[in-house]
Formats: C-alpha cells, sequence, structure tokens
C-alpha cells in the first residue's frame, strides 16, 4: 500500500506530488487524457496546439518568482512578449507573463515526470476504512492508500469527500463559473500584431493569439 493517493494533477496536484515524492511513496490520478487540471494544452495538428485554461502565469511574490526562475532555467517556462492590450486598447500594465515552452501543461509535465501517473481515471467514491483510505474508479477497479489529497475544484472534492468534512467546510459557499474555451484555427499566414486581449464584457474574457507565444 502507497503512502499517498493525490487526485489531480493541476498545477498545485503537481507541485504536492513532485515534494512528497523526495520521502514517501505515491500515484497521481487525473480524470482527463492528460496532465496540467486547469492549465492544460490541446494538440490541433503537428506542432499546432491551444492553451485551454490558464493563458499565463505571473509572480506577485519572491518565493513563486524564484520558482519560476527555476522553471526558466530548465526550460520549462518562458517570457511571453507582444503586445497585450486592455479594453480600452492600451497596453496592460507591465508585468511579465510565463509560458510554457511547448504548453502550459509543462510545469505539471516536468513536476510528474518520475511520479507514477494514471490519466483518464475518474473518482467515483473514496472511503476510509479505520487506517487506510480506498478510492473506487470509474472502470470499477478499487486501491488503498494511507493518505488521500484531494487537489480538483471544491465542487468535485465536496461530493466526493463530504460525509468525511467538517461542517463548516460543508457549507462553505464556493462560486465556481464555468470556462468555456472556443480554440480558433485558420488558414494563412496573416501576422497578427496583437498578442492577447482582454475583454471588458460578463461573457467574454480573454483571448489570446496562439501563434504569438512562438512554439
Amino acid at each position: 500500500m502507497k503512502d499517498f493517493g493525490v487526485l489531480g494533477s493541476g498545477i498545485s496536484g503537481s507541485t504536492i506530488a513532485k515534494l512528497l515524492s523526495n520521502k514517501f511513496s505515491l500515484e497521481v490520478f487525473e480524470k482527463a487524457k492528460g496532465v496540467g487540471g486547469r492549465a492544460s494544452n490541446r494538440r490541433y495538428i503537428k506542432n499546432l496546439s491551444f492553451d485551454h485554461g490558464a493563458q499565463y502565469i505571473h509572480s506577485k511574490n519572491k518565493k513563486f518568482n524564484k520558482f519560476i526562475s527555476f522553471l526558466v532555467n530548465k526550460k520549462v517556462l518562458k517570457k511571453w512578449s507582444g503586445n497585450h492590450l486592455n479594453s480600452s486598447f492600451n497596453k496592460e500594465k507591465k508585468k511579465i507573463k510565463y509560458i510554457g515552452i511547448k504548453g502550459n501543461n509543462n510545469i505539471s509535465k516536468f513536476l510528474l515526470k518520475k511520479i507514477k501517473k494514471n490519466y483518464s481515471s475518474k473518482i467515483i467514491n473514496i472511503n476510509f476504512n479505520s487506517s487506510f483510505w480506498s478510492i473506487t474508479l470509474q472502470d470499477g477497479s478499487q486501491l488503498s492508500f494511507k493518505n488521500l489529497i484531494l487537489t480538483c475544484p471544491f465542487p468535485q472534492a465536496k461530493d466526493l469527500a463530504n460525509k468525511y468534512l467538517d461542517k463548516n467546510i460543508r457549507n462553505l459557499r464556493v462560486n465556481m463559473q464555468p470556462n468555456i474555451t472556443v480554440m480558433l484555427a485558420y488558414n494563412g499566414n496573416e501576422n497578427i500584431s496583437v498578442s492577447s486581449f482582454r475583454f471588458d464584457d460578463k461573457m467574454l474574457g480573454w483571448a489570446a493569439n496562439e501563434n504569438s507565444k512562438k512554439r
């Protein structure tokens, strides 16, 4: 029986798994076909792909900036330069945007490189059996771990672990709205001068020119 089961392979799950792997045995479970969570990248054809979750990473504190610098040195991340505009067609306030060299799931791929990962593995039930946790996958298979860490969005975590959560946590009102991404590709080599555009709209939030990421 392994020490930890980590549910979710986004940046938080990947970071936790990497830190734990230095001392403990573990596995990571991801319901999607690849790692990244809400920082995923979808292949279109050949070398064409789209970031369809988080579009970039920006550091606001020294500790995280140090982590980003480490990933830049490891050729996991790079700066996303270009013409980033706000809804007034003015350049956004100066802040450095970082993106994955091949996709914004690069961070998770890097952190989980030597860790066992289970793709297309949706967890439908968890249960505590006095001294260990058992998880049931959608295909009916079951696995056991000494500890479980859930890094999935709050509504999903609440559904899975509801009977084990403190009442104050169960009663939390966490409003999570769906994020719908349209990925548009077209024939032609037109050079679009705008790298990204931030809308001032209740429905439309953001437009990114993937070609400007120069992958």
